[in-house]
């Protein structure tokens, strides 16, 4: 605080502490306001000067140890033995019962009974600095109720201490003879004739001043207030606005154009009909049960021919009329195995892969594909489910009318009869028996009735298994 020379309540301070009246003159005041514990009175004064004052006196006449820092500060660490710098520790408690012999200390301490700079007396909060005192009082009982402790300390290192406990404590009742045996003990330390019989490892001390997170963030933002009112200007201030109301158009534009996106979307979903809304909602609710992917030239190596060990790919073969409702239907028949991390589902669309299912039908058939020309109907084949192991060159098949199941030898007359249900036929010239065909031709909504069976078959091992030399490629 400061006071202007002139006004009626600065002239009695100015009579109290006999401060002259020309020039400017610096007050320090201790723990005693009635005193002033250092003065500074110059006809101007220099802030070296003012610095050299404030520094030397920074602490009170019996300072606390109430930080790490301020305990360096007061008690720093000397190496040599012979210029040991001492630190007298008054050990006390927060409670008004203790103020009176804090304040007897200080008057031992202001009358000058022991002068040497090497010398600092300070005391310490007993509850607040409890692990540092545990150091120091772990082996020794020489704290209690009716008379404090007071200990002599010097520091050679950092965490080490060697230290000294007087016997007789410190009391403020007149009758003690605590300030003798204090003076006593003090002399005997500093010209060697005494020794600091204990040593210690302590932690580092508490620091009381420390701040929650909510007083930090608070002196944070005083800090920002304060840097923005007195350090920025308004040239510094326009470009960054450019800044950011730069980023904010961007954002906001990004936001505009998603929005009219999405309204576009919404029209064109309104204008679509009822029949491909219904077909949309049907697809989608299919996904989320079961991963379908469509199998396809661009996924046909990741999905078949570089399987690894152990897994397999389930193929249903659908057309552009029937996709929704046989994967529908197949999405309920397999959603059990959904989370077998060894299958993998997909359909296939036979318009556009049918000369693939028929390079694929060859290299099984033998005899029955080098007699005459293979023809397929595509009609016959959907609902036809395939199971490709593309690591061990195998696949198994699935149809309504054929079980696919492990069977003694059958006549060739009865192969026959499995190529012909899987859609293949010996000649297409003939319309009569196009018409038989799809005379004999099952509903789709039965076509995928017994894969529930056959899959368990399939896990079992006991369907036929068609070995390949090579995978066909699919363009």
């Amino acid at each position: 605080m400061y006071a202007v020379i002139g006004h009626d309540e600065v002239d009695e301070i100015l009579m109290r502490y006999n401060v002259p009246r020309h020039g400017e003159t610096v007050l320090v005041f201790k723990e005693d306001t009635g005193v002033a514990a250092a003065s500074l009175s110059m006809q101007e004064i220099s802030t070296s000067s003012l610095r050299e004052l404030i520094d030397s006196n920074k602490f009170l006449t019996l300072p606390r140890l109430s930080s790490q820092s301020v305990f360096d500060e007061l008690c720093p660490v000397e190496v040599a033995k012979n210029k040991k710098r001492l630190c007298v520790t008054l050990v006390t408690d927060r409670h008004t019962e203790d103020a009176v012999h804090r304040d007897a200390l200080r008057v031992f301490v202001q009358t000058g009974q022991v002068r040497s700079e090497r010398v600092r007396f300070t005391y310490i909060y007993r509850d607040t600095q409890w692990e540092f005192v545990k150091s120091l009082v772990k082996d020794d009982n020489n704290i209690n109720d009716t008379v404090l402790s007071i200990v002599i300390l010097w520091r050679p290192a950092v965490n080490k201490i060697k230290y000294k406990w007087v016997e007789t404590g410190w009391s403020a009742v007149p009758e003690s003879r605590s300030k003798v045996n204090l003076e006593v003990a003090i002399r005997s330390v500093l010209n060697g004739s005494g020794e600091l019989t204990r040593e210690t490892l302590v932690k580092q001390l508490t620091d009381e001043h420390a701040k929650g997170i909510v007083g930090k963030m608070v002196d944070r933002l005083l800090a920002l207030h304060d840097y923005i009112m007195w350090d920025i200007t308004r040239d510094d201030v326009l470009p960054l606005l450019s800044v950011i109301f730069s980023v904010a158009f961007i954002f906001v534009g990004g936001y505009v154009m998603a929005y009219l996106v999405k309204l576009e979307e919404e029209n064109l979903t309104k204008s679509q009909g009822a029949a491909g809304n219904h077909r949309n909602r049907a697809m989608e609710s299919v996904s989320r049960t079961v991963p379908l992917y469509e199998l396809h030239g661009g996924n046909y190596d990741g999905m078949v021919r570089l399987l690894k060990p152990g897994c397999r790919t389930l193929v249903v073969l659908v057309s552009v009329d029937t996709k929704q409702q046989l994967l529908e239907r197949f999405a309920q028949v397999v959603f059990p195995y959904r989370s077998n991390k060894s299958l993998a589902f997909a359909f296939l669309m036979l318009e556009r892969y049918t000369d693939w299912y028929r390079k694929l039908l060859l290299s099984t058939l033998g005899p029955i594909g080098q007699a005459r020309p293979l023809h397929i109907n595509p009609k016959n084949c959907l609902g036809t489910v395939l199971s490709l192991n593309g690591h061990r060159k195998y696949f198994c098949i699935y149809h309504a009318k054929h079980p696919g199941l492990k069977k003694a030898k059958q006549p060739k007359a009865g192969a026959a009869l499995n190529a012909s249900f899987l859609g293949m036929d010996n000649s297409s010239a003939d319309s009569d028996a196009d018409d038989n065909v799809s005379h004999t031709r099952m509903p789709f909504d039965d076509c995928l009735v017994g894969l529930p069976n056959w899959l368990d078959r399939l896990f079992e091992g006991s369907t036929v298994r068609y070995p390949v030399e090579y995978w066909p490629v699919m363009k």
